[in-house]
């Protein structure tokens, strides 16, 4: 008697449900895909095709994460993932903030930078040595 005709058949695990997303300046992208258990997020990633649409991206290494916490590529899917494919910054934090700060200014409150030190220096009475004066210091508090 073959044993597989008594046993019944036993369920296959279902696939599960995933969405691998990039975010481009000018565009995002947002593929549904449904793989099987004990898929990465590499896989996932490739079955996406994502990196045949966007071939910039294969250009440099890839940072993945889920739900905006990165995680290693080979980490495993779970039902209900947000694959998120992080671009390198193409400018430092502080640098855009101070920017944006820049921006925000009337014109006649941006300052001038080799003005500033310069008024600064005078103003704190700094040595030649970059150190302040006793009576610079003092001055400087009274003054605020």
């Amino acid at each position: 008697m073959d044993p597989a005709a008594i046993l019944p058949e036993l369920p296959s695990a279902p696939d599960l449900r995933c969405t691998v997303v990039v975010a481009l300046p000018d565009r995002q992208d947002c593929v549904a895909l449904q793989v099987p258990p004990g898929t990465t997020l590499e896989q996932a990633l490739v079955a996406s095709r994502l990196l045949l649409v966007h071939p910039e991206l294969a250009l440099g290494p890839l940072e993945l994460g889920v739900y905006n916490h990165r995680a290693p590529p080979e980490t495993a899917v779970q039902d209900g993932d947000r694959i998120e494919i992080y671009r390198p910054l193409q400018i430092a934090p502080m640098e855009a903030r101070r920017l944006r700060a820049a921006r925000r200014k009337p014109p006649a409150e941006r300052a001038d930078p080799a003005r500033d030190a310069a008024a600064t220096d005078v103003d704190l009475g700094v040595n030649g040595d970059g150190a302040t004066s006793a009576a610079a210091r003092q001055t400087a508090r009274q003054s605020r």
